[in-house]
């Protein structure tokens, strides 16, 4: 494993410098935050997971052990919390509504829309997906994760992120009409 690029500013926070972690959360805001959003689809609720995410990574700074990269453990916490909510509404019968996540343009009129409404189909398709494979599916090919940094985020082995990754793209090829 190469060298971490944040060790610095963790060691740092450990020692009691917050404005470390403050560059922390500036470096990773936008990723979790787009990760929140494809995870549990919900636009209103992001801002509240985000900061539980930043929020239980301070409080466990301590228990980061180095064996994978601060991204790769903030992730895992990221996972975590976003299944937990999902559980959440499963338990107290929230909708699960998934919103486009793309930004909105101005399309142009027949082409823009077919493309909006793709990317709609694309991103409900991908709520449906179990969530270990939803999990998978969102960290290699949003977050551009290897299988490897994949596995330690969810806490599976590396061929198993691999396998997980095949069955969400088999199944989504097959919801999006692309059997292959």
């Amino acid at each position: 494993m190469g060298a971490d690029p944040d060790v610095e500013h963790v060691e740092a926070a450990l020692d009691g410098d917050d404005g470390s972690f403050e560059e922390l959360v500036r470096r990773y805001q936008r990723p979790i935050f787009a990760l929140v959003l494809r995870m549990c689809g919900n636009p209103g609720e992001a801002p509240d997971v985000v900061q539980r995410i930043f929020l239980k990574a301070y409080i466990k700074l301590r228990t980061f052990r180095r064996r994978s990269t601060f991204k790769t453990w903030l992730y895992a916490i990221a996972i975590n919390l976003c299944r937990n909510e999902l559980r959440r509404r499963r338990r107290w019968g929230f909708p699960e509504r998934i919103e486009d996540v793309e930004p909105r343009v101005e399309p142009g009129i027949s082409e823009g829309l077919i493309d909006q409404e793709q990317r709609r189909s694309l991103a409900e398709a991908v709520a449906r997906l179990p969530p270990k494979q939803r999990s998978v599916l969102v960290l290699r090919v949003y977050e551009e994760l290897s299988f490897r940094e994949i596995a330690e985020s969810v806490g599976i082995s590396e061929n198993t992120a691999k396998v997980n990754f095949h069955h969400a793209v088999k199944r989504l090829r097959a919801e999006m009409g692309e059997n292959r």
